[in-house]
């Protein structure tokens, strides 16, 4: 059963976080442990160690207007980090659209080293592409996808050109982007060509890429989820495909959406129909679940996690629609957030065949029930962070197991300014191995930043 927190019955504890509160104001960081780290940790030292972190410093490493980046360029959410001590995010800087009507933006993408100690400082950021930039292969810049980077500072992004199909790029710290798949190429196997409409893409610590993309054959176009050895096709792999069986349901594959890879294992958000409900047209949303499994094996020993009702999962499949972002470790351990029914949301561990409710629409926030639950992040040592949103409150969790703590929340100060949103969960590479989050807030003014938080 996880455990709420309750300071009303913590003056200590409470008078605690005052006191760090303050000192934040001294130091340029805040420091937020949990009301209880004081008096229930240490009751509860001689019968078992928490496996939480006991607090986190709190550093302001980029606000926007800083460091190169114009007056009005805004830092959007999705920020990553890898083991490099790097940061790479996107920025948007708006402009006058073509039609008049609204505005149009240009975005940017960047890579920030930053320290390594308690309270990081941060060096000036590296520009890694733009819109309309022309790149090596005479491509114009029109559209950047969210990309994804890993531990050795590889970078991987799907670019739409102005006059192009979209394509698959890279960049390595120190050298420019390139490009790594483009419309044309052949697939892995015997025969088949990549359309050029990619997906989404995710890159392991050994550069091995899982790729969304569509694809021809002879007389067919299909949408598949490519293993691709160091970005290769040679010893590549379709893993997945529309026409498959989805398992432990009735239904088979009409799409492919998000993807995610950790170590041997990997979760892929699905959409699908049953046989009879192929030829309608009258689906608000088209049925969707997430699947997860073994990459050497594919769909093989695949399993449901979520399916929605209209796929018929199975028994043991948590029944709901699959929209935000699902997440798997190197353990296999994976977690979801299921779309019940409108306003209701559910965010589950799923492990050994067991799926375990940790969160949901309703849960207690120290301002009220949590009306939305964000997508989940992995950390190291099990450690799993999500968001509990409340119409007045935005809380930054962490779960281990049965315990559960609050590390930050709007209306905290980071570096002397107020939070009034912090965005972590818009991706999946955003703590690094030794636990430090990293992420986009903004501010009460309605400025964007970026927050690094060091455990302690």
């Amino acid at each position: 059963m996880t455990r709420e927190r309750d300071d009303s019955t913590e003056a200590f504890g409470q008078s605690r976080r005052d006191f760090l509160r303050a000192l934040s104001g001294a130091v340029g960081v805040a420091i937020v442990a949990d009301a209880t780290t004081v008096g229930d940790i240490a009751e509860a030292a001689s019968k078992r160690r928490s496996r939480l972190p006991s607090g986190y410093v709190w550093t302001r490493v980029l606000n926007e207007g800083q460091a190169g980046l114009g007056g009005d360029e805004k830092i959007l959410p999705g920020v990553m980090i890898n083991n490099r001590s790097e940061l790479i995010f996107q920025t948007n800087t708006p402009t006058p659209s073509a039609s008049g009507n609204g505005t149009d933006g240009i975005r940017s993408v960047y890579r920030m080293r930053i320290g390594r100690g308690r309270k990081p400082g941060a060096r000036r950021p590296q520009r890694i592409v733009r819109s309309g930039d022309r790149l090596s292969n005479g491509v114009v810049v029109k559209r950047i996808g969210a990309g994804d980077t890993n531990n050795t500072g590889a970078y991987v992004t799907t670019i739409t050109g102005e006059k192009f199909f979209s394509g698959v790029f890279i960049q390595r710290p120190g050298f420019g982007i390139r490009p790594l798949i483009s419309v044309n190429d052949r697939i892995p196997g015997p025969q088949g060509r990549y359309s050029g409409h990619f997906g989404d893409i995710d890159i392991d610590a050994k550069n091995n890429i899982l790729l969304v993309a569509s694809y021809t054959l002879p007389g067919e176009s299909q949408h598949g989820l490519f293993s691709l050895p160091n970005g290769r096709r040679k010893g590549g792999r379709l893993l997945l495909r529309t026409g498959h069986r989805i398992p432990d349901s009735r239904a088979t594959i009409t799409r492919l959406g998000l993807v995610e890879r950790h170590g041997p294992y990997f979760i892929q958000q699905i959409f699908g129909r049953q046989r009879q409900h192929r030829a309608k047209r009258d689906f608000k949303t088209e049925p969707s679940g997430f699947m997860a499994g073994k990459v050497s094996r594919g769909r093989k020993g695949a399993r449901l996690l979520v399916g929605a009702k209209m796929l018929k999962p199975g028994k043991g499949v948590i029944r709901g629609e699959a929209y935000v972002g699902p997440r798997i470790d190197r353990t296999g351990t994976a977690a979801t957030v299921t779309h019940k029914r409108p306003g209701h949301l559910t965010l589950h561990r799923h492990s050994g065949g067991r799926s375990d409710r940790i969160a949901h629409t309703g849960n207690r926030t120290r301002k009220g029930p949590a009306e939305t639950i964000s997508a989940p992040t992995f950390g190291p040592r099990g450690l799993l962070y999500y968001r509990a949103i409340s119409k007045r409150t935005m809380e930054l969790m962490v779960v281990h197991g049965n315990e559960r703590r609050m590390i930050l929340e709007t209306g905290d100060k980071v570096g002397g300014r107020k939070l009034q949103a912090i965005n972590l969960g818009w991706h999946t590479d955003q703590i690094d191995s030794r636990g430090r989050l990293a992420f986009q807030v903004e501010y009460a003014d309605g400025s964007t930043g970026i927050v690094v938080g060091t455990p302690v």
